[in-house]
């Protein structure tokens, strides 16, 4: 009796040291309020869905060039993307001049890619909603890999689809248009995900159940 009594008491002390250690360690992490790149960079996902729930647009990119295979790879994910009927009706445009990069995303520190799609729908399909498929998928695929990525809309309508000659500019056909730009690249030593990030939404807010 006296043993067990010892050992109840022993692993008591052992819970009660580790719940102080960990309401220390949070409470330190509180208090200063730090947010460091090691945060952002060993979130890589190792499994699809670590991939997309640490996902988070950066805009701090070190300027550190991507590999041509790195490149190539990327644009793989988004032409394996599904496409209704598999049409994939994209088109990738891999932008390096640095005037023009900055025209877009404001910066010459990463990778520009901007997804193009015929300007008329086909098959009831939304190319937009098309364009959006390929755009995550290279998305998330980049930050699975340990790169840094964003995607950016605005830059479309107010900079490359203007009219024929601006998206000729951008190497984009007359019967096509921008969807969506992505950069992409390696984080900067400062990227931070978290000292201004919005919270998201709780799942209530979200979903709805229609029932028979």
């Amino acid at each position: 009796m006296k043993t067990r009594t010892r050992l109840t008491t022993a692993i008591a002390l052992v819970l009660l040291a580790a719940l102080m250690m960990s309401v220390c360690a949070f409470a330190s992490g509180e208090a200063s309020g730090e947010t460091t790149s090691e945060t952002v960079t060993k979130v890589k996902g190792e499994t699809a869905d670590e991939v997309i729930l640490n996902a988070f647009a950066c805009k701090d990119f070190s300027g550190e060039a991507l590999t041509d295979e790195e490149i190539e790879a990327i644009i793989q994910a988004g032409i394996n993307a599904p496409s209704a009927m598999n049409s994939q009706p994209w088109q990738f445009i891999i932008i390096e001049n640095n005037e023009l990069k900055e025209s877009l995303v404001s910066t010459t520190d990463c990778t520009v890619i901007i997804v193009a799609v015929p300007t008329e729908d086909s098959m009831g399909a939304s190319m937009q909603f098309q364009a959006g498929l390929a755009a995550e998928s290279m998305y998330l695929y980049a930050q699975s890999i340990g790169l840094a990525a964003n995607m950016y809309v605005a830059p479309c309508a107010m900079t490359i689809n203007v009219d024929d000659d601006s998206k000729a500019l951008y190497g984009i056909s007359a019967d096509y248009e921008a969807a969506i730009v992505l950069g992409i690249g390696h984080y900067a030593d400062e990227a931070d995900a978290y000292s201004s990030a919005t919270a998201r939404n709780d799942y209530d807010s979200f979903v709805s159940v229609v029932e028979l």
